[in-house]
């Protein structure tokens, strides 16, 4: 009978990886769905557990025929399958095959997604499955519920229908980190806490999110797992190495596993591999010639176990899934709101909802540095700061304690890259907005900016030596060392730069009255930012040269347009904007037409399209384009003009 088991071979196979024949014999006990997740220790090899994910109604039916076909294969099986009917509120179902016998324990983890009561569908789990629940356990179950404030939830409930007493595993997502141990106090754990509060804060440095694993056997065990995330499991991203590094030190990884788990991340298609799985072939023979699908083999989360006893294990959870093309972005407003004060609180509200539970910002994905987090960190909080809203105060505070967690003086890219003056800059301009300018991280950081000022007065975003050090030598574009009029323009106001950044500004500014940046496809970003560093000076003849710029920035926008007179590049309209409003005295008249675009852009989200576009020179002399592709780094920047927009009057 077909099964997970060639899918699986030929997934492992693709990778480098050996299938054990125990880890085959339990794919052969699973239905052909071509998604597989496997569960391994990080400091040995040994047992591997078999995970298989049951979603959407397609799945299931396969699921449901399987079970048809195999009646006898035991009491858990049944109570699964007597259950799919009941389960109509869970979003899939993940079965887990757990190595090691020859009738290995099925255990049933479902996920229930955003349903309206989550509550209630994780109350009528062990129903479903025919546990019936001691009084204790009962308690601590409805305890725990109740424990969740503000965005905390559960998110899985996993039932070991094949062992012992059938025990529980509660799934809980997104507790606030300052907020850990409370919850487990209010569920009535009965482990060590301060033990917890401490691993989730030393995880939380390179950890976008934990997720709480608690197990109810007649009541709570003092045992529990820290499920750890990086990034979003659909999109290879190399900061993993940061997580994996650290528990390499702390003696919970070997280093041969860190590199195997690492490489596991892999596109596989047709097109790229021999020997594709006649399941699969069969399958898309019968589907419509345009659903094409392939296999995206992903890292999944790394589980930090704290028992009792006082010890510490970690294990990898990885596999592969079936994907294909059906992400549709999200559209514009229906009807353009006129309202701005609208516009800022929905941008805001977006930028509060993307932030991760560890209290940073990602953008820029798909690069093999990874994804920007410092850098996008440190700009966005800076403008929710600004803008004032209830919760943005508290949004850009716990940015900057995640920024400060990381042992490095001053930030970069991402904890992977060197630091540099660029996300530096960014970050002392935060702890400016939070009057923390003075404390010891702001003020090392700041000594590490002086060090990038050149002889010209400009700031370069590189030190080659630093860089060298901690990139291992790798070769880059030597002009990442030389001064760059956008990131001189992001601090010249800082205290502690001194008149130099100022002066640099003065000699290059162009003579259509723009500055060009080193980083951007557009002048829009330089222009604006170093145009509000000069009018911040009070100087007539500074004064002079911000008309200048602001000039040009109405020529930036009077260029072939869409049909509603200005093409859609929020980034580039909201920077012109925030250009002009420096000029005192009446607006032109371009910045009322403007502002319509911007509000009449606004997604049903309440973010702009992602056009913060860089152009990043390459070792070779290559233009490398760049978009923030999770549109945060937009976003912010027209929330800093609507802020400023507003403050004039709208």
């Amino acid at each position: 009978m077909i099964s997970l088991a060639p899918i699986l071979r030929f997934a492992m196979s693709a990778r480098g990886w050996t299938c054990p024949p125990a880890l085959e014999a339990l794919a052969h006990r699973l239905p052909p769905v071509t998604t597989a997740g496997l569960e391994i220790s990080l400091t040995a090899g040994g047992q591997v557990d078999l995970q298989q994910r049951i979603r959407g109604p397609e799945e299931t039916r396969r699921l449901e025929q399987w079970l048809a076909r195999a009646p006898n294969r035991g009491e858990t099986w049944r109570r699964l399958r007597d259950a799919l009917g009941a389960l109509k509120e869970v979003e899939e179902l993940w079965l887990e095959l757990d190595d090691g016998s020859d009738e290995p324990p099925l255990s049933v983890f479902a996920r229930v997604g955003d349903a309206a009561d989550r509550a209630a569908v994780i109350r009528g789990l062990p129903d479903a499955f025919g546990i019936e629940l001691s009084a204790p356990r009962r308690t601590a179950l409805e305890r725990c519920l109740a424990a969740c404030e503000g965005e905390a939830h559960p998110s899985h409930m996993g039932l070991m229908l094949g062992r012992p007493g059938a025990p529980i595993r509660l799934i809980i997502d997104s507790v606030h980190p300052d907020d850990i141990g409370g919850f487990l106090q209010r569920a009535g754990w009965p482990g060590a806490v301060d033990r917890v509060q401490d691993w989730t804060a030393r995880l939380f440095v390179h950890a976008d999110r934990i997720r709480l694993a608690l197990t109810l056997a007649d009541q709570f065990t003092p045992d529990i797992g820290l499920e750890c995330f990086v990034g979003d499991p659909t999109a290879t991203d190399p900061r993993w190495r940061c997580l994996f590094d650290m528990l390499v030190d702390a003696g919970l990884c070997a280093a041969d596993q860190r590199e195997r788990l690492l490489a596991w991340p892999a596109i596989l298609s047709p097109a790229s591999v021999d020997l594709w799985p006649d399941s699969m072939l069969i399958d898309g023979l019968l589907r419509d010639g345009r659903d094409i699908r392939w296999l995206e083999c992903r890292m999944s989360h790394v589980k930090i176990t704290l028992s009792a006893d006082g010890g510490a294990s970690a294990k990898g959870y990885f596999g592969f899934l079936e994907v294909w093309e059906d992400a549709v972005a999200p559209p514009p407003r229906a009807v353009a709101s006129t309202d701005l004060a609208e516009a800022v609180d929905e941008a805001v509200a977006y930028l509060l909802g993307t932030c991760t539970q560890a209290g940073r910002w990602l953008d820029y994905d798909g690069f093999t540095e990874g994804s920007a987090d410092e850098w996008v960190t440190a700009y966005v909080a800076h403008a929710l700061h600004e803008s004032g809203r209830p919760r943005s105060a508290e949004a850009a505070s716990r940015a900057w304690r995640s920024l400060t967690r990381r042992e490095r003086i001053g930030w970069g890219w991402n904890f992977l890259q060197p630091p540099d003056a660029d996300s530096t800059i960014w970050a002392l301009r935060l702890a400016a907005d939070l009057g923390l300018y003075e404390s010891a991280p702001a003020r090392e950081a700041l000594a590490f900016l002086r060090r990038h000022l050149q002889d010209d007065g400009g700031v370069a975003t590189y030190l080659p030596d630093l860089h060298r050090e901690w990139s291992n030598g790798a070769h880059i574009n030597a002009g990442w060392f030389e001064a760059h009029a956008c990131v001189t323009a992001a601090g010249a106001g800082l205290d502690g730069l001194g008149s130099a950044p100022l002066e640099y500004l003065r000699r290059t500014q162009q003579s259509d009255g723009t500055w060009g940046g080193y980083w951007w496809d557009s002048i829009a970003y330089t222009t604006a930012l170093a145009a509000e560093a000069l009018s911040a000076t009070g100087h007539p003849e500074d004064a002079t040269r911000v008309a200048r710029a602001a000039e040009a920035a109405g020529a930036l926008l009077d260029r072939p347009a869409s049909r509603d007179g200005l093409r859609e590049s929020p980034f580039e309209t909201a920077l012109a904007m925030r250009t002009a409003l420096l000029v005192p005295g009446a607006p032109p008249a371009w910045l009322g037409k403007a502002r319509d675009s911007l509000l009449a852009w606004q997604r049903a989200d309440g973010s702009w399209m992602g056009s913060g576009a860089m152009s990043i020179p390459n070792s070779k002399g290559e233009f490398v384009p760049a978009l923030d592709n999770r549109r945060n780094l937009t976003t912010a920047t027209v929330l800093t003009t609507l802020v400023r927009l507003e403050s004039r009057g709208g």
